[in-house]
């Protein structure tokens, strides 16, 4: 049975880096590159992002929308973005969170 990993040289670094392709073309060994990389990224997963408080003035308004229409076109989020000066990553979950708890309620 042959073996599905490739074998990978790198002209430009010298032999002690060679890294093995799994059949998904990823590496399966790790180089001191990718640990530092992976390092890198679980350091930020880390840290969460403060909680986004929005005032009373802005659930109204979502509430209002919400009451007629309760998924909204990329448009008119990006529109409710810029009215509420929120990042639109903030009503998309909104309204997600906000149809997950109404469902709950019926």
């Amino acid at each position: 049975m042959l073996n599905s990993s490739f074998i990978t040289f790198h002209l430009d670094e010298p032999l002690t880096s060679i890294s093995r392709l799994d059949d998904t073309g990823y590496n399966s060994l790790n180089s001191s590159a990718s640990i530092n990389e992976h390092q890198s990224m679980t350091a930020s997963t880390n840290e969460r992002k403060s909680r986004r408080k929005l005032s009373d003035w802005q659930i109204w308004h979502l509430r209002q929308v919400y009451s007629t229409n309760r998924y909204p076109t990329p448009c008119e989020q990006e529109q409710l973005a810029q009215q509420l000066l929120l990042p639109i990553s903030s009503i998309r979950i909104w309204f997600q969170n906000y149809r997950a708890r109404s469902g709950r309620n019926l």
